[in-house]
């Protein structure tokens, strides 16, 4: 049996991001927000769509639908996160709808409702699985915030491992919940899957507001942890540092908006460049 919040009937939608270039790997998509979440990780980034969510307005499917339908030739895929996504039973019938107008899906999850991965994936909705790997499996419910069925999380994992669809698996490393010997332990645990991903922490808006004063790794420590999981245990590390929604400023993709500014640049150049000639050749 689907397990759902009662009453389930639309997805709440609470966030759309149109473009984006950093959530599915290698893909141009589109991001679908969803509200609430069955863990309370202090370090959580994304508060509002847990605590806040009824203050935020919901996005009618029909709007994201017809802009997707627009963008068809430019969007490759639809990434749904959280939130967690697999709390509502609605979220089949969505991404149903997102298939037949053939668009890849990515989902995001923690990996509590097994019951559902294993019918999307039986039933081939799924394109792209990124799973969080809260902890490793004996400090889940201590980093989780809640108590959580651990059972899940393996059978999720274990799933996922022998789906045939392509996935990874992702930790969020803060200093303060996770060491040297938590990254052994998932070496283990996660041994000959194809894609870890090791997120760096950012404290700037966390739904513990105490750890928006907690330090980040450096870069020399993600990469040690990193060094962990490979030597010892075979695990292949996919060396992103974070996926903290960073890939838009006021809705134009980082690296567009890149492009933009060089090109702005040049052309402030090339004007200064002849204003100082005309000075010149005038004068002279």
């Amino acid at each position: 049996m689907l397990r759902y919040l009662a009453g389930d009937f639309m997805l709440p939608v609470k966030g759309f991001q149109k473009t984006s270039v950093i959530d599915y790997p290698g893909k141009m998509c589109s991001v679908v927000f969803v509200a609430k979440c069955n863990f309370r990780c202090p370090y959580c980034q994304n508060p509002d769509l847990i605590l806040n969510y009824k203050k935020i307005p919901t996005i009618p499917e029909r709007e994201i639908f017809e802009h997707l339908d627009k963008k068809r030739k430019w969007v490759d895929g639809v990434c749904i996160t959280g939130g967690e996504p697999c709390l509502y039973e609605s979220l089949v019938d969505f991404i149903k709808k997102l298939k037949s107008m053939g668009f890849l899906i990515k989902l995001d999850t923690n990996g509590t409702n097994p019951e559902m991965l294993k019918y999307m994936i039986k039933k081939k909705l799924l394109d792209y699985i990124a799973m969080d790997i809260k902890a490793p499996i004996n400090r889940y419910s201590e980093v989780a915030g809640v108590k959580v069925n651990v059972m899940d999380i393996r059978r999720s994992v274990s799933m996922i491992l022998k789906s045939g669809i392509d996935y990874e698996f992702r930790t969020t490393v803060v200093p303060k919940l996770f060491g040297d010997e938590d990254m052994i332990s998932i070496g283990k645990w996660l041994k000959g899957a194809k894609r870890y991903c090791i997120q760096q922490f950012r404290p700037m808006k966390t739904l513990d507001k105490s750890y928006e004063k907690e330090g980040a790794y450096p870069e020399i420590k993600l990469r040690a942890l990193a060094g962990i999981a490979e030597s010892k245990k075979g695990l292949k590390y996919d060396g992103r540092k974070g996926l903290a929604r960073l890939g838009m400023v006021f809705g134009i993709p980082l690296l567009i908006l890149g492009g933009l500014l060089i090109i702005i640049v040049v052309a402030v150049v090339i004007i200064v460049l002849a204003v100082i000639y005309a000075i010149i050749v005038s004068g002279g």
